[in-house]
């Protein structure tokens, strides 16, 4: 089993610094690099971007579309924001979302390698997306 996370101490052995590796790697191995981290705290910005896109091919029906990336090992976490040609405001997403209705609604799960999307009941929508380099549940 990879040992996962590391305390930098000072010769007075103060700790300033920590560091945890990604699933299955040790952080005490030699030539680890950031990229091999979960979390370092020399990052200057905790959560890393993966990537950000925008999805205009959103169903409007409730069937299912999928935006692939390669397999990051974890599920990450995701920000997603969406606009609907019903009323043209920017919307956070959230579960539920704003539209509580049956029949009206917006749709995103996260996947270790890739984000499953659908809409229905609010006519043409565009789904804004930020995908950390951040476990946010395990696999």
């Amino acid at each position: 089993m990879a040992r996962r996370v590391r305390f930098r101490r000072t010769a007075s052995g103060v700790i300033d610094g920590v560091y945890a590796s990604k699933p299955g790697i040790d952080v005490m191995a030699a030539g680890i690099t950031d990229e091999d981290l979960a979390f370092s705290s020399d990052w200057t910005n905790v959560l890393k971007i993966h990537r950000q896109g925008v999805l205009t091919d959103v169903p409007t029906n409730g069937s299912l579309a999928f935006k692939s990336w390669p397999s990051l090992g974890y599920i990450p976490f995701v920000q997603i924001n969406f606009i609907s040609s019903l009323d043209g405001n920017y919307q956070p997403y959230c579960t539920p979302t704003p539209y509580l209705a049956a029949d009206k609604f917006v749709h995103a799960l996260a996947f270790h390698n890739g984000l499953q999307y659908t809409s229905k009941g609010l006519g043409t929508v565009t789904i804004y997306y930020t995908i950390y380099r951040a476990q946010a549940f395990a696999s």
